[in-house]
């Protein structure tokens, strides 16, 4: 499952009240919902915004953990997080919802950044390929 994916290769912690055995990537109700109410160029551009804007905000949640600045880490993950749910992306929003307990919990020691920054990265391109594949 994700959950133990992401525990074995970036540290994060594990908490199975939150966690599924298979979170969807998109919640099916509001890609429908994004895929009918816009047009397809329409819905393309905010998804794609949304990536470049969250490509940037996981640099600089992983910056931010790099210097031990767990405040900004926390607040960069959170608003990573509060956007991937609000477009219905499950499983980037659960991660994201991992780390920002752990940063707020100051469970920190042993989260690895790179190895955090590639994970996040593979599930914006599942929830890309998600979205183009539907």
């Amino acid at each position: 499952a994700l959950d133990v994916a992401l525990a074995r290769n970036t540290g994060m912690a594990v908490d199975q009240s939150t966690q599924t055995e298979r979170t969807p990537v998109f919640a099916s109700s509001l890609l429908a919902a994004l895929r009918e109410s816009l047009p397809p160029a329409l819905a393309d551009e905010i998804l794609t915004d949304y990536l470049q804007v969250a490509e940037t905000s996981v640099g600089a949640f992983t910056d931010a953990l790099e210097a031990k600045d767990f405040s900004a880490a926390t607040r960069h993950i959170h608003d990573l997080k509060t956007v991937a749910l609000t477009l219905g992306m499950l499983r980037l929003s659960e991660a994201c919802q991992g780390l920002e307990k752990q940063c707020k919990e100051g469970e920190t020691a042993t989260l690895d950044p790179s190895a955090i920054r590639r994970q996040l990265e593979t599930l914006f391109a599942e929830a890309q390929d998600v979205y183009r594949e539907g």
